[in-house]
């Protein structure tokens, strides 16, 4: 039993002025060569983030563990169950 021939349809874009723009798969790229504002971009969210985590640490063991400490030592005690 001989199979039927397929035929490949190649898609066709219209403009608004009506003409039919074929797509060149050569120059179909997932971005411009030389982009790197995704890579930049990527690079900078991390720099900020790995700063903001240092930030955080820095501030929690030089103003908040002391105050917890002196607060130890003055006899300040927080329950943070609710049962009586």
């Amino acid at each position: 039993m001989k199979q039927p021939e397929t035929d490949i349809i190649e898609p066709e874009i219209i403009d608004e002025t009506g003409q039919v723009i074929s797509p060149n798969p050569s120059s179909d790229r997932a971005r411009a060569q030389g982009d790197n504002g995704g890579l930049l971009g990527g690079l900078l969210v991390l720099t900020v983030g790995l700063l903001a985590t240092a930030a955080v640490i820095l501030f929690s063991v030089l103003i908040l563990v002391p105050l917890m400490l002196l607060g130890r030592l003055f006899g300040i005690v927080i329950h943070t169950s609710s049962r009586r």
